[in-house]
């Protein structure tokens, strides 16, 4: 049968048509058999790509919307939360009272001595744990973490040669795309330690950056 020129209107039953079989996984072929099987005219599989293309521009179209309103939305309920915890955090600075009673008894029969107390509050610490988490997601949603970087190398950046100290070098990840990493602290470690996991590796530093801490707070000179 000889290809004839759809109407508007077959042309988006044909599209409709074409869209649920791919979601069910028919090749072009295929849709264009079922297609020759089921409609009065003849559907070339070229057209059928061509079809399926627009489907596909529309169906990233849609998502990208879709993901933006998303995004857009976990902003909007991760607003709401702050506000929430910021509202929390200043109740809980707020001056507590704390009453107390006294029960006994005299002459003239059993007696209760109630005392309130204004206690001063210094502030739930745990909202603004959870405020930082907030904004912690936030940063993420819209991608503004920078990365962080650790580079292997040789003594003084030279090469690994399967010999010697290895160098870590850790960087802030504000680097150009390409430029050499600018570390802003460097560690050296035995050879033997280089083969080891991420895990493994954040450890290291860890105990490194702990065994520093009392060197860096006794080169501190004393107030006198």
């Amino acid at each position: 049968m000889a290809a004839t020129k759809r109407t508007k209107d077959q042309r988006l039953f044909d599209m409709a048509a074409i869209e649920r079989w791919r979601v069910q996984g028919k090749t072009v072929r295929q849709i264009a058999d079922l297609l020759a099987q089921e409609r009065p005219y003849q559907i070339s599989p070229t057209q059928v790509f061509k079809d399926l293309k627009r489907i596909e521009a529309d169906w990233i179209e849609r998502a990208q919307k879709d993901i933006a309103a998303l995004k857009a939305r976990e902003l909007r309920g991760l607003d709401e939360q702050e506000s929430e915890l910021w509202a929390a955090w200043e109740k809980s600075k707020l001056d507590a009272e704390k009453t107390t009673e006294e029960n006994g008894s005299g002459a003239t029969g059993p007696w209760t001595k109630s005392s309130t107390v204004q206690e001063r509050q210094c502030g739930d610490v745990s909202f603004q744990t959870a405020i930082l988490a907030v904004r912690a997601q936030r940063a993420k949603l819209l991608g503004l973490d920078a990365p962080s970087k650790s580079e292997l190398s040789g003594p003084g950046g030279t090469p690994l040669d399967g010999s010697g100290p290895v160098i870590i070098m850790q960087s802030n990840g504000f680097e150009s795309p390409g430029a050499p990493i600018a570390p802003s602290r460097c560690y050296t470690i035995p050879r033997a330690l280089a083969d080891i996991s991420d895990a493994e590796l954040a450890e290291l530093e860890a105990e490194i950056r702990r065994r520093e801490q009392p060197q860096e707070q006794a080169a501190k000179p004393s107030a006198g």
